[in-house]
């Protein structure tokens, strides 16, 4: 019963106290909903292993060509060969291709999708079996009997109703029918886009690709008692092998691998934004608790006069303690309930985000270790911070307490002592939180300034990947894209028109190295490298590319004419500083086989990776002379692109019918995409300061307003004996000052100390802004100022007489 007349009294407390015990809970659920929602993010995407048994002995197998600085490269299907018959570490060895795009046409319907092949021993591998059928079989892995496929759930749920007769049938994909053999269950996902029709992957051992090419994703499991260490060691005693066997090779490339934990390389891109997110809101609630803690000091001063008028009438103190803990406990439970609504409203959000954007987003959600952590925050917070006031309240005589009613203590003393040393604690780490915030902020604003080296305004963008059977034929594939450049270009409103085999800022790449003629390489030094896109004549003007020397690519470019190649400037800064680079030769890749192409033009830099990456020199090759079945159209109009995206979509459709568009897109959607996760960071840690700032002011308000309650006497009397109102306004704030002024102090300190740590996220700006930290410290100061100046007003409209005579 007596916890029941305790819970009562505390609903009491909060019809009397609104303010104070929404202030209480509102700071705790801002603080605890945060953390709660940041840990859920970091457990699925970082902490939680993947959906593998023994997934921490999944590696991944990465080469890095150094001399060709062409670092986390595939490896070759000879390659990969020679690992699976001479490795010595690995238990089972898979290797997969992601990325290429497809069409099924069932029910006279077209939809484009992406599409993966795996051989059979990756699902093995993996220890994943099909939700429906099976996966493949080695019989399945050999050209020519490869025509089945696995489905991802999604697709099967989505495209075929979850059809169980399925199985069996035969569907067509880019004009091929091909047998379904099994449904993936729904957690097998090995890229942060969905693969959603998987085919065996068939390697040849009697035709097999050059060792240069290289394309396949590989995994291994480790042997049981194998460490990584080991079998790093393993592979490259195997690399010291192939290197003998193949001088001509591989001394040029400057062949090195490097074994990386499967879930270690998918998360890679995102481990520093969310690790600087978790410290973020860690700092958010060691704010929230410390204001909480001054508002209940400040409600424990408050109530000295009850609780010891309560203890001369006879109450015992342990149920008084008891009486206070259990009141401290239920605050911070309502916080921590709120907070965790709030956690899960700010999950649901994040389910939006794009799985490239943020890996595992489907796996988040607030599981069992993050109520774990909400409910410990939570309880911990009404322990710690219900323990220190009851145990002031309690600690002392009964008649020193009665003897101190009414006037200051040395007790007293102490927690103001206390509570100024709160409020200077959460100004200094609402400053670290502001400055990080801002380094991002402005961070972020420096990659948008970066001039991508194209127009993007009034461009729409539209991806198509042509059927592998029916366009077999080169002069098919540039048949097509011919007539679609005509049908677009005679869309209203359209200037100019072109396609290129991979958009600038997409997140996709290609490779190449290149050898310069009457230049070979330098004993010790390796072929130069470039990225490498294939273009239609109209391509550069439509995207906005500048020609600065000799010509773009003509109609007369085509099969039957010598090769040619145009080169970016940064190429031509790198590789032509010397010399005019028209009419100059290059031959693409390092095995000196390939035909030579003339350099007939020099067009500007376009990025091609990231606004705030660097980007190597770029070759363009003519789509005449080397087609590609997969191709975005670029078309620039004179108004919104996206009007004539339906009429963009039905000339794909009046070309080929069986024909989908994969992506349709804005090119200011292609830009603004490209800076998503570096939005998303700053959006995240801004929002977290500017709660930290919020809580921090709420903290100054309240120290100085109790401080200005607790001299009403002294204030009423200086205003007696003739003091002037500004002079008191002055001291009040001044007050207020110091303790902002000692809170930056410690906040330059610390944010100086931890700066460091951002700058693998920063870019265009240092560390130490002087910008920031100067910006960082008028908002604080002047949030602190007019914190103190609210409560320092109130007092000066106090009646001196009235105040004297209460005292």
């Amino acid at each position: 019963m007596s916890l029941i007349q305790d819970v009562r009294f505390f609903l009491r407390v909060l019809r009397r106290n609104p303010l104070f015990a929404g202030t209480a809970i509102l700071c705790l659920a801002l603080g605890i909903g945060s953390t709660t929602a940041m840990f859920a993010v970091v457990d699925a995407v970082l902490l939680k292993p993947l959906p593998y048994p023994d997934a921490h002995r999944i590696v991944g197998i990465w080469n890095h060509l150094s001399l060709m600085n062409l670092p986390w490269m595939e490896t070759s299907a000879p390659e990969y060969l020679d690992h699976v018959e001479r490795n010595e570490v690995f238990s089972e060895l898979g290797a997969y291709i992601t990325g290429a795009e497809a069409t099924i046409l069932e029910g006279g319907e077209s939809e484009a999708v992406v599409v993966g092949l795996a051989s059979p021993s990756l699902f093995r591998l993996l220890a994943v079996r099909a939700a429906l059928g099976r996966t493949f079989t080695e019989e399945e892995a050999v050209p020519g009997r490869d025509r089945v496929v696995l489905l991802s759930h999604g697709l099967w749920q989505r495209r075929f109703a979850s059809d169980p007769g399925i199985l069996g049938r035969g569907i067509d994909i880019d004009g091929d029918r091909l047998v379904v053999v099994g449904v993936l269950p729904p957690e097998f996902r090995l890229a942060n886009g969905e693969v959603q029709i998987w085919g065996p992957l068939a390697i040849d051992p009697a035709n097999l690709p050059p060792r240069r090419q290289r394309f396949l994703h590989v995994l291994g499991r480790l042997k049981d008692g194998v460490s990584l260490a080991q079998a790093q060691a393993g592979m490259e005693a195997l690399v010291a092998q192939s290197y003998r066997e193949h001088p001509d090779i591989y001394p040029r490339q400057g062949w090195q691998v490097e074994l990386v934990p499967m879930k270690e390389h998918l998360v890679r891109p995102v481990r520093p934004a969310l690790t600087t997110l978790l410290a973020a809101v860690a700092l958010v609630l060691l704010v929230a608790c410390a204001n909480v803690a001054n508002l209940l000091v400040v409600r424990a001063v408050a109530r000295e006069g009850e609780i010891t008028v309560r203890l001369a009438l006879g109450a015992g103190r342990s149920r008084i303690f008891r009486q206070l803990l259990t009141e401290s406990l239920l605050l911070a439970l309502l916080g921590g309930a709120l907070g965790l609504a709030l956690a899960y409203a700010a999950i649901g959000l994040l389910g939006g985000a794009r799985p490239d954007l943020l890996p595992r987003v489907d796996e988040i959600r607030v599981g069992g270790g993050a109520l774990a952590l909400a409910a410990l925050v939570a309880a911990g917070t009404g322990v710690a911070f219900g323990l220190v006031p009851a145990a002031q309240l309690l600690g002392r005589k009964l008649e020193t307490a009665l003897r101190a009613t009414g006037r200051t203590s040395s007790a007293g003393r102490g927690r103001n002592l206390l509570r100024r040393s709160l409020l200077v604690a959460e100004v200094a780490l609402s400053f670290v939180l502001l400055v990080g915030a801002g380094l991002l902020i402005r961070s972020f604003a420096a990659a948008q300034s970066v001039d991508p080296g194209f127009e993007p305004r009034n461009v729409l963008t539209l991806k198509t990947s042509l059927h592998y059977l029916r366009y077999a034929e080169p002069a098919s594939v540039r048949g097509f894209y011919q007539a679609l450049e005509e049908r677009l270009a005679g869309l209203p409103g359209v200037t100019a028109v072109g396609a290129v085999s991979i958009l600038p800022l997409s997140g996709a790449e290609s490779q190449t190295t290149f050898a310069i003629q009457g230049r070979p390489p330098r004993s010790g030094e390796g072929f130069p490298s470039a990225d490498l896109r294939v273009a239609t004549p109209g391509y550069h003007r439509a995207i906005g590319i500048e020609l600065l020397a000799g010509r773009t690519f003509a109609p007369s470019d085509d099969a039957q004419a010598p090769g040619v190649a145009l080169v970016d400037e940064e190429l031509a800064r790198r590789h032509f500083a010397d010399a005019d680079p028209i009419e100059r030769r290059i031959q693409l890749g390092s095995a000196g086989q390939g035909p030579w192409l003339t350099i007939v033009g020099v067009v500007g830099h376009a990025k091609q990776d990231g606004l705030d990456r660097e980007s190597r020199g770029l070759i363009y090759l003519p789509h005449s002379q080397r087609p590609a079945g997969a191709m975005t159209a670029v078309v620039r109009t004179g108004s919104d692109p996206l009007a004539i995206g339906t009429a963009a979509r039905r000339a794909v459709g009046e070309i080929d019918p069986s024909q989908a568009v994969s992506e349709m897109k804005t090119l200011e959607q292609v830009l603004d995409d490209s800076l998503a996760l570096r939005r998303l960071s700053s959006l995240l840690l801004g929002g977290f300061a500017v709660i930290a700032l919020l809580i921090a002011t709420v903290g100054i308000y309240g120290v100085i307003a109790y401080n200005v309650a607790q001299r009403r006497r002294e204030i009423g009397l200086r205003l007696v004996v003739g003091a002037q109102r500004r002079d008191v306004m002055r001291l009040i704030l001044g007050q207020g000052a110091v303790l902002i002024a000692l809170g930056l102090a410690l906040g330059l300190g610390a944010a100086a100390s931890v700066s460091h740590l951002l700058e693998a996220l920063l870019f265009g700006i240092g560390a130490y802004d002087p910008v920031i930290y100067i910006l960082v410290s008028v908002v604080l100061a002047a949030a602190g100022l007019i914190a103190s100046y609210l409560p320092a007003r109130r007092a000066l409209k106090l009646d001196p007489t009235v105040v004297l005579r209460e005292g």
